[in-house]
Order: C-alpha cells, then sequence, then structure tokens
C-alpha cells in the first residue's frame, strides 16, 4: 500500500472536498478514509460548516457535512469550504439520487453510480400563463469541469476503462459492507419499476377498504398513500416493467456481473424539488437528456466549478420511491468517488517521464532594494491560491489604480514563491509596449538557451512562447508587468484609432505555468484572466501610516497623529503617493503638519508639489513617478480607446470629485455609448461608482472621481491648454442640466450645487455669461435652505457684474435686481431692497411691459416690501395692482398670485380685516394641500400664517393644534435646523405665552432663541423677535432681571440694524423704560407689581409716532410696548422665492397678555 501523506499543518494542504447533504451518505464516505486526521485545522471566522478531514487514495479530503439537502444548503455549505480551504481543486458532491430508468440502450437500475457529465438546472426558466417554459441547453447547463476531468470522463466512456472502473467499484463496496452492514445489498426482487403513469395510490383489492380519494380520479391520491408501502395499497404485478438485468442478477449478490453496481456518465438534472412523478421524470428527461435527479449539485458549482457530482441510484423519480435502497446506494456512490479519486494524480506524481531544466530567474529588481510589504496579506494570499492550480494553465491579473502597488505586490509574489517552489523558472516582463516586451521576452530566450534564438529573422517572441508552452520547460510563473494598453492585451476595438498588434498570441501555454497579469484596465484583465482577478484598492489606513513610517528616516515625526491621518486622507492612501512624500519629508526634513498644509495649497502650488521626481528602487528607470504624471499614459490610451470616455474624465476633473450625477454628464450619441464611456474610467479606477446609497439621483447612477486623479487630469489639460476650454464646456452643461428650482426638484439641485460650487469657484472663464447664470441659480437654491446671506451674497456678484455687462433691458439683469431686493427685505436691509426692486420694477416694465411676468413679481415684491415696513395702504394697493394683472397673465391659481395673496392676507391681518384674512388664507390652505402636498413649504406656511390669524382672533385652541402640526411636519421634511423649523416653534411659543401655559412658552422660546443666534447671528430680524418673545415670557414669570437684560440687548440690535427711525427701535425703548421703572421700584419697596405695571391699553393721544392705519387684534389704535407691531420681513413672490428662512410676517405682531387688559393704569 502506498504510504499516507504527511499530516498537514494547514487547511491549504486540502485539494479535494467532498460534500454529502445525508448522514448516511457521509456515513459511507467516512468508511472509505484510509487515515483520518484528527487534529484541529480549525476554519474561518464566516464558516458556519462542519468537517471531517482524512485520507482517500493518498489525497488530503475534508468532508462537509451539509445541515439539510437542496441548492440553499448545499450554497452555503460550498461557500464555508471556499472560506476554510483556500486550495479546494476538485469538489465532489457524494450521495443518492433518483435514476431514469433508461440510459439509451443501457438500463439504469437501483444500486447504480450516475457521474454527471454535466449539470441542468430544469427548474430555471419563464412562468407563462399557458405553462412552465425552461430555458435553452445553453443557458440552463452550468460550466464544465476541468479538461482533466473531461479527460478522465471521457477515458471511462469506454466500455474496458468503464469496465475496469466498475470491477473497483464492487471491491470498495464490499469494504464498505463490512464496516456498515446496513449497506448490503437489498436483492433483485424489491427493484420494482412501474409503468410511469402508474400512481402510487389505494387500489379497489379485496383487502383494501374504499379510498374517497384515490378513487376520485385518475390522477389524485390521498396523503397517506404517499407513507404506505405498495403491497399494502394494492399496487398491481402486472404493471410492473420487465428488466433484464435484474432477471439474471442473483439475489443478494452484488459480485455477479449482472447484480453489480454499473457506472453510468451523462447529464444530471438538478433542481430544488424532490421529483415523485414518473410522467413528469420521462418528459423532464427526453427535453434536456437527462439520466438522473438530484437537488445540490447547482449549490455546489456555484463555487466549485471543476467539481463532480456521484450519486447512487436509490429510487425512480416516481410515486412509488422510498428508503429501501438508499444505504446501498449511498456506498455504492462513496466506493465510486474512491475509486476516482485513485484515477487524479496527487502533488507527489510525476508529470512529465522527461526530466525538466533547472529552475531560471529573471527579474528586474533586487529585494534588498525593496521595503517591506506592509498589509495587503489578503490579496496577497488570494493570489497565491489563483495560482499554481495543479493540473492546468492558470491565468491569474491583478487590477487596480496606477500607483497603488500592484507590481509591488507581483513582486512579493515572485519571491514569495521561490522558497516552496525551488524548482518553479520565475520570468518578469514589462508589458507597457511591444519594445520592452520583445526585450525582455529576448533576455528571457537566451537565459533559458532557446533554439533558433541568434537565427536571422527569427521571431523571438514566438520562439519564447513555444519553450515555455512544452512541458520540458518545467514549472515557471511569468509576470507580465503593466499590462495597461487595450490596443496591446485585449480585442481590438474596431473603432480604435491605434494600429499596434496585439501581443496576446505570444503567451505560453502549460498546465505547470501560470500567468500574473498587472494591469490598470480593466477591459485587459477581464480578457486575459476572465473571472480570475483580484482587485487592488487604496491602502487602509493603520498600513498607510506603517507604509510612511518604514520609509522615514525620522519616523518620530508621526506622533502627531492629527496631522498624520490628515496627511493620509489627503493622499487617499495612495501607496505612490505616499512614496512621495516620505521622499519629500526626508530630502527637507519637514514635518508632517507642513507637508500637509502644502497640500491644501491653491492648485497649482499643489501639483508643483506634486509633479517633483524622487528614487524608488520599486519602478522602473524610465516610468513618471510623481503622482502629478503618473496617469498621463492611462489619460492617453482612454483618448485613443473611447474618446467620450477622455471627454467625460476632461469634463468630471472640473467638478467636485463626490457624487457626480450621470445625469450631469453632456449626452453621448446614445445611452450605451455613456454606460460604455463610464465603465472604461471605472475601469481604470478613475470612477467609482454609487451601487447604493443614501444619496441617490432619480435620472442614474453617483459616481466619485479619485481625489489624485482629478488633480491629475487638470494638471494634464493645463499640458494641453485645453482647461480653460473644458471649464466652459463645463459651465454650458452644468447651466443646460441644472433643473428649475422648485421643492420638488430638490434631491437634484442638492446634488448639483457642490458641483457647481467647484466650478464657480474656479479661476478660469471668470466672465463667462454662464457663471453668473450658474451663481444665480445657486443663490435662489441657498434661499430655499434658509441660508439668506450666502444667497444675497452670490447675487451681488452677480449683480456686479451684469451691471456694467448687460444693457438695461436684459431680462436676466432686471431678474438678478428684483430677486436681490426680495432677499435683501428678508434680511431687514429696507433701504437698500426697495431701490433694487423699484429700479427692476421700472426696467421691466420699460423693456418688457407692464404685464409681464417678471413686472407682476416685481409689483408682489414692492408690495411685500412696503407692508414689512408697516406701510399697509401703499402695500395693499400695489399688491392688488399685481394680483389684477397677474391674474390675466398667469392665471388666478398660478403660484405666483397665490404667493402674492397670501402677503395681502398680512395685511388684513394688520389693518383689523381678519375675517378677510382668514378666507383668504383657508382657500390657500387647501388648494396647496391639493395642489403641492400636505409637506410642500408652501402649504407649512400657508397652516401657520392661518394659525397666526386664528390667535390673533383669540381663537388659540385651534391656533394650538395647527401650530402643533405645522412643528411635526417642519422638523421631520426640512430638518430640525432649518430656519423654517425655528418659526413654526416661534408661533406655537406665542400661542402657549398667549395662553398663560409659560413653562412651555419658555422651553421652546429657549430653544428657538439659542439655534436663531447660532444659525442666523444675534442680530438677525428673527433672532430679535425670539428675544422679545422670550423677555415678555421672562417678565411674566417674575424673572424681570432677565427679562430686561434681554429687552436691552433687543433695543441694541435694532438700533444698530434698523437705524433709530424706524417703529420698532423706537417702541421696545418705551417697553424697556418702563421694566427699568418697574425693577426701579421693586427695588425700592414702592408698591406691588402689579399696581405700577403700565396698562397695555394706553390713551390714544399719548401714540404720537404709530401709523395711523394700524390696529390691535380687536380694531382699536394700539400703543406703547403692546401695540400692534408690524410684521418683519417675509420673503414670497414667485415659486423660487417663497421659502422658510424668513418665517411668515404674522409671526411679528406684538407681545401683549390678554390678562393685561385688566390691569390697572400707570
Amino acid at each position: 500500500m502506498a504510504p499516507h501523506p504527511e499530516p498537514p499543518r494547514s487547511r491549504r494542504e486540502f485539494k479535494i472536498a467532498i460534500i454529502c447533504a445525508l448522514p448516511l451518505e457521509a456515513e459511507c464516505v467516512l468508511a472509505m478514509f484510509d487515515k483520518t486526521w484528527d487534529h484541529p485545522l480549525g476554519k474561518a471566522k464566516e464558516d458556519l460548516n462542519a468537517y471531517s478531514l482524512g485520507v482517500i487514495a493518498r489525497h488530503n479530503v475534508v468532508l462537509a457535512h451539509m445541515p439539510g439537502m437542496g441548492k440553499v444548503s448545499a450554497t452555503s455549505v460550498a461557500a464555508g469550504v471556499r472560506l476554510s480551504f483556500t486550495s479546494i481543486e476538485y469538489a465532489f458532491v457524494v450521495g443518492i439520487c433518483g435514476g431514469v430508468p433508461f440510459n439509451g440502450k443501457r438500463e439504469v437500475i437501483l444500486g447504480d453510480v450516475i457521474v454527471s457529465q454535466l449539470l441542468v438546472q430544469y427548474d430555471l426558466g419563464k412562468q407563462h400563463p399557458e405553462g412552465f417554459e425552461t430555458k435553452t441547453a445553453a443557458e440552463d447547463s452550468l460550466s464544465r469541469p476541468s479538461q482533466e476531468i473531461r479527460s478522465l470522463l471521457a477515458k471511462l466512456n469506454t466500455s474496458h476503462h468503464r469496465t475496469l472502473m466498475q470491477q473497483e467499484i464492487t471491491t470498495h463496496l464490499l469494504a464498505i459492507q463490512k464496516t456498515l452492514p446496513e449497506t448490503a445489498y437489498p436483492g433483485s426482487e424489491s427493484d420494482r419499476l412501474y409503468d410511469a403513469s402508474y400512481l402510487h395510490k389505494h387500489r379497489a383489492v379485496a383487502d383494501n377498504a374504499p379510498c374517497v380519494a384515490c378513487e376520485s380520479s385518475p390522477e389524485h391520491r390521498c396523503q397517506d398513500a404517499s407513507k404506505m408501502k405498495c403491497k399494502d395499497l394494492g399496487c398491481e404485478e402486472s404493471e410492473l416493467v420487465q428488466r433484464d438485468r435484474l432477471s439474471k442478477a442473483k439475489v443478494s449478490d452484488i459480485s455477479s456481473s449482472d447484480g453489480s453496481p454499473q457506472l453510468h456518465i451523462g447529464r444530471i438534472g438538478t433542481a430544488d424539488t424532490v421529483l415523485k412523478s414518473g410522467t413528469d421524470r420521462d418528459r423532464i428527461a427526453r427535453e434536456h437528456s437527462l439520466i438522473a435527479f438530484e437537488m445540490e449539485g447547482a449549490g455546489v458549482w456555484d463555487y466549485f466549478s471543476n467539481s463532480l457530482v456521484i450519486k447512487g441510484v436509490c429510487d425512480y423519480a416516481d410515486s412509488h420511491k422510498n428508503k429501501q435502497w438508499q444505504d446501498f446506494a449511498a456506498a455504492a456512490a462513496a466506493a465510486c468517488m474512491k475509486s476516482f479519486l485513485r484515477e487524479i494524480g496527487t502533488p507527489e506524481d510525476s508529470y512529465e517521464y522527461e526530466e525538466p531544466q533547472r529552475s531560471l530567474w529573471y527579474m528586474p529588481f533586487e529585494q534588498s532594494d525593496l521595503e517591506r510589504l506592509v498589509g495587503r496579506t489578503d490579496k496577497l494570499e488570494a493570489l497565491e491560491h489563483n495560482l499554481f492550480q495543479r493540473g492546468r494553465h492558470s491565468k491569474t491579473a491583478l487590477l487596480g489604480l496606477g500607483g497603488v502597488g500592484k507590481s509591488r505586490l507581483a513582486m512579493e509574489v515572485a519571491y514569495r514563491t521561490r522558497a516552496p517552489r525551488p524548482d518553479c523558472s520565475i520570468f518578469w516582463v514589462q508589458a507597457t509596449d511591444s519594445l520592452s516586451f520583445e526585450r525582455d521576452y529576448l533576455a528571457i530566450g537566451k537565459l533559458m538557451q532557446v533554439p533558433g534564438l541568434e537565427q536571422s529573422g527569427a521571431d523571438d517572441k514566438s520562439l519564447v512562447c513555444k519553450f515555455l508552452s512544452q512541458q520540458s520547460a518545467g514549472e515557471w510563473l511569468l509576470i507580465l508587468d503593466n499590462a495597461d494598453d487595450p490596443a496591446l492585451w485585449a480585442e481590438k476595438d474596431p473603432s480604435a484609432t491605434d494600429t499596434s498588434s496585439s501581443l496576446i498570441e505570444h503567451l505560453p501555454k502549460s498546465r505547470t505555468g501560470s500567468i500574473l497579469v498587472t494591469t490598470r484596465s480593466r477591459r485587459v484583465a477581464s480578457h486575459l484572466a476572465g473571472k480570475d482577478l483580484v482587485e487592488l484598492d487604496d491602502m487602509k489606513v493603520d498600513d498607510a501610516e506603517q507604509m510612511l513610517k518604514n520609509l522615514l528616516e525620522k519616523p518620530d515625526i508621526l506622533n502627531d497623529r492629527e496631522s498624520t491621518r490628515q496627511l493620509l486622507h489627503t493622499l487617499t492612501c495612495l501607496p505612490l503617493a505616499i512614496v512621495q512624500a516620505a521622499a519629500y519629508l526626508n530630502k527637507n526634513d519637514e514635518s508632517i503638519k507642513t507637508y500637509s498644509k502644502l497640500l491644501r495649497q491653491p492648485e497649482d502650488d499643489v501639483i508643483e508639489l506634486l509633479s517633483q521626481d524622487f528614487n524608488d528602487e520599486g519602478r522602473y528607470k524610465t516610468a513618471l513617478n510623481p503622482i502629478a504624471t503618473t496617469w498621463l499614459v492611462s489619460f492617453r490610451q482612454i483618448e485613443q480607446q473611447n474618446r467620450v470616455a477622455a471627454d467625460y474624465l476632461a469634463f468630471a476633473s472640473c467638478l467636485s470629485e463626490k457624487n457626480i450625477p450621470r445625469s450631469l454628464f453632456p449626452p453621448a450619441e446614445s445611452m450605451n455609448g455613456m454606460v460604455d464611456a463610464l465603465a472604461v474610467l471605472r475601469g481604470y479606477g478613475f470612477f467609482r461608482r454609487h451601487d447604493d446609497s443614501d444619496v441617490h439621483d432619480p435620472d442614474g447612477p453617483l459616481y466619485d472621481m479619485h481625489r489624485l486623479v482629478r488633480l491629475a487630469t487638470r494638471n494634464w489639460l493645463k499640458k494641453e491648454d485645453t482647461l480653460t476650454m473644458w471649464t466652459a464646456t463645463a459651465f454650458q452643461q452644468m447651466v443646460a442640466a441644472f433643473p428649475g428650482v422648485r421643492w420638488e426638484t430638490r434631491d437634484v439641485w442638492m446634488l448639483y450645487m457642490p458641483h457647481a460650487q467647484i466650478l464657480c469657484d474656479s479661476k478660469q472663464c471668470q466672465d463667462l455669461r454662464e457663471r453668473y447664470k450658474l451663481l444665480s441659480k445657486m443663490a435662489i437654491c441657498l434661499h430655499w435652505t434658509g441660508k439668506e446671506n450666502d444667497a444675497v451674497g452670490l447675487l451681488e456678484i452677480v449683480y456686479r457684474w451684469a451691471e456694467p455687462t448687460l444693457g438695461d433691458d436684459d431680462e436676466f439683469k432686471i431678474g438678478v435686481c428684483f430677486r436681490l431686493g426680495d432677499y435683501l427685505g428678508s434680511l431687514g436691509r429696507y433701504s437698500e431692497a426697495m431701490d433694487y426692486v423699484s429700479r427692476a420694477l421700472q426696467k421691466s416694465r420699460e423693456a418688457l411691459g407692464t404685464e409681464h411676468r417678471m413686472s407682476i413679481e416685481c409689483m408682489v415684491i414692492m408690495g411685500k416690501l412696503y407692508s414689512q415696513q408697516a406701510s399697509w395702504q401703499q402695500g395693499e394697493l400695489i399688491l392688488k395692482e399685481g394680483i389684477e394683472a397677474g391674474k390675466k397673465v398667469l392665471g388666478p391659481q398660478h403660484t405666483e398670485m397665490l404667493a402674492a395673496s397670501a402677503q395681502l392676507a398680512h395685511v388684513y391681518v394688520r389693518t383689523g380685516r381678519h375675517g378677510e384674512a382668514e378666507t383668504l388664507q383657508s382657500e390657500m390652505v387647501e388648494w396647496s394641500k391639493k395642489y403641492q402636498g400636505h409637506e410642500h413649504p408652501d402649504t407649512l406656511i400657508a397652516m401657520l400664517d392661518l394659525s397666526e390669524t386664528y390667535r390673533v382672533q383669540g381663537r388659540l385652541k385651534e391656533a394650538e393644534k395647527l401650530s402643533l402640526e405645522v412643528c411635526e411636519v417642519t422638523e421631520r421634511v426640512l430638518g430640525p435646523e432649518h430656519p423654517g423649523t425655528f418659526d413654526a416653534l416661534y408661533g406655537l411659543s406665542r400661542v402657549y405665552y398667549e395662553q398663560d401655559r409659560m413653562e412651555e412658552a419658555e422651553e421652546i422660546a429657549s430653544k428657538c432663541l439659542e439655534n436663531r443666534s447660532r444659525l442666523l447671528g444675534r442680530e438677525y430680524w428673527q433672532t430679535r423677535e425670539s428675544m422679545e418673545l422670550l423677555a415678555w415670557i421672562r417678565k411674566e414669570q417674575g424673572r424681570l432681571e432677565e427679562a430686561i437684560e434681554l429687552m436691552r440687548e433687543c433695543v441694541e440690535a435694532s438700533t444698530r440694524t434698523l437705524g433709530s427711525e424706524h417703529w420698532f427701535t423706537k417702541e421696545c425703548p418705551k417697553t424697556l423704560d418702563e421694566w427699568q421703572q418697574l425693577w426701579a421700584a421693586r427695588a425700592g419697596d414702592a408698591c406691588p407689581m402689579n399696581t405700577i405695571e403700565p396698562s397695555p391699553r394706553v390713551a390714544e393721544e399719548e401714540v404720537d409716532e404709530v401709523p395711523e392705519d394700524r390696529e390691535n387684534s380687536h380694531g382699536g389704535t394700539v400703543s406703547s410696548s403692546h401695540q400692534q407691531q408690524p410684521a418683519e420681513p417675509q420673503a414670497e413672490g414667485h415659486q423660487t422665492k417663497r421659502k422658510w428662512s424668513i418665517g411668515s410676517a404674522s409671526l411679528s405682531q406684538p407681545i401683549s397678555k390678554k390678562r393685561a387688559e385688566t390691569s390697572t393704569a400707570a
């Protein structure tokens, strides 16, 4: 007997996996073990399988025990095997199956063994109304096993070798039966095959009681019948099919020639279904040329394409099936499996009788010159697993971005191969271009002493290729480095302009040889290695830090951990960038913080820094080492390969590198053209697609551009003198693609905003009209998101450009002018606002006409500005004029008219016409809910306005209900820190104040003031109104000192921002004076507080500076600190201007307490 292999030291020494679905199947396989390895070797962390380890026919084998039957269980188990035993070359699914009674002219009987030539998933297809349609044979057949297995199956299909195999199976089967008596041959009389259409059901025989279900129809049977034996049901002998092999077999004698298990090789059907129908069995078998049915093979094949299904026939897959033959069939399958393993060579077997030549070494880099490899352990193991797959020629591609460390990892593979494989020759070929490839091939040929190299006109490449393809060349590893050019290493693209000839035909093929390809191109990787590719990403941060430490002469500078991590983040943990950074730090003796600061300089300075050359012993002398230039070769290859991809690369370099929407790219000739171009950029590692993200574009996926690639691309465009041209193209495309800025399109324009910001910040195309159009769109977006100051800043930039550049009749200029006025009004800068809007209104009427949409919008904004400054009559007049004109031009239900109506309702509230205001606001709420949705900002504003009207009318319960609803929706839809959410909270706190619910009012008002101060500033008018409200609440709580401090700050802020002549500036000091007098009286113990507090209703004659048309909530004139104060600004108007940052104008009514009306007058 041949000696057993040495005890395995690791799981990598196992090449054979056996998978069994049932314990009885595994029992028989274990009986075939020549030796069992009991010492534990563990398993992968994620692996949930249970294993038995041992030796069969000099092979180390791992037996995986499945927890249940079927494809799902098999897939899970196979995945675990793949995780733990990474060197598996062959997988065998061993067990029992249902047989098709006839294999052509040969009979298949119970106990025969079926070996898969091909697996067919017969339950894979489409369900139509008229029935189930399976896929074609080409589609539903799983991939073939390796050439070695196919050759062995072909050999066993000959009568001579099949007979020898069957004899060996019988020998092994007898050995199993000695160990497991339950696997004894059941006898030919128990092998009963009924006609396919004859069901296993109750029959009307003398000993059987009638069964209603079974007698109801020829096609029906009861559930109990499936659990009973044929003799108990009365299945008739006359329906049995006669079998020639069985009639010759000797009862209980498997050693006779006719009773022994026979071997059948053919197509096996696999599905997640237990087949128990003779008619379906024959139909499916005819359609797909099947000889057996089983349930696990497809699940294993998903992970091990080089696998075989070996199953013993235990039934005929009909309704008469039972478990009587399962043990014998499982034993026959296990015996066959051992016979197969004896046919497969072991690592100790010699492949060639011819003595191979000695191993050779051709590498351009010395190991001593290379820095120690950091990390990448998983990638290294994956490469080693894919290479040197015994018995077949293996090709593996290492794919990754330029500078990510592919060549260094390939070098590590080469050096790590030398020790365990001393007979393996290792050759390194630079595959950058044809000349480098020919140079290295010639050197390798001379090293191997290839005959004919010295002859005149010899084709060196073909001679070397032929020599390495011979088995006499022995074991070898060919590393093809930098095979980046698809013109040389992939299928020729008919549209490509490059005329280079392919070098693929000069790659050798030998089952003792392996090829490792490093490439930046996914197209090359896929073409050369198929699915056997390993993708190399940027390093992990910890590994990158360790690499930097190894490279530095003074590693102590890394003690500044924050700067170190920031630097690595900026460099994207790209190994080449880290090497360059280390070279700079060593040369200049600088700190990490200084280098990080240099990388935050203007773009031109950063490019200059990253363009500095440096020495790297692990790269070719002719290579472009600096980050700023290392990808130039790839850029030029993309230009030749796909012009649209090159254009997209240039276009994207003008944008932000994150979340680039596909809808933003310029259209190609077709959608396929766009998808192909983006796939090329992804293939080179320049782009990464978001396959699943919280941020999404409704029109397609998002892409990230590698940060350093973006920088290098811009450097390339500058060298080509095309950066300005591409920046202009980007502006034009951005303006064309940018959606109309509405709430409904916010998902899209919020994606576009970062790219627009980057584009507008660029130095190129400063005077391009599209730049200022884009800035105007950005301002509207900022306005919608509540960033009013930023929006004004952008519009001021645009107007400063438009004023001298564009004519007075230019519609874009007029639009910028009135929008700037609108936004200034929202900030309380009324004088400037009136100036801009008046100018826009005049120019619009002159250039476009009184009834032009822009003129109407200007009138609405003008009316709003008047009302914000308490000029109610003027505001009402111009608003009505605008509404009247707008109804004719735009229609009464247009959003512009609704915004104007909302502003008119505010005027009605201020002038005591609450009924008219409520009617308008109620109509607006209903319309907005119906046409814009309950959660649209316009709907929420309308609801908040109506709530405020209810409050002014004293309908506090209704006001509270509506305010609570608005608060809930705004916080959920707009977010807890959106200005609109603060507006809603402010309105609710005023309602609570009126209801004497001071604790609740104080809690909300304090929160509102804190958030408005933080986000809007302490002097913003909305912050002041929160300040005033909280001051009144504190006063009512008896916290007079705190109230005075808040009111004093409110007075000072209004004086600075509104001026001394503004009505609010005049009224607040009066309140402050009264409170200070009250405090002084309390300090002097002059009288109780409630006897000196001034009444909120003082004589009319005391009011001398309040506009005569201002009335209180009850229709009377108000005065002193409790008078009806006019609203602070609210920006509404056309759809793109009406938003939440400015809230609802009606919220700025005066703070008063109803119970104060009964207090004693001063």
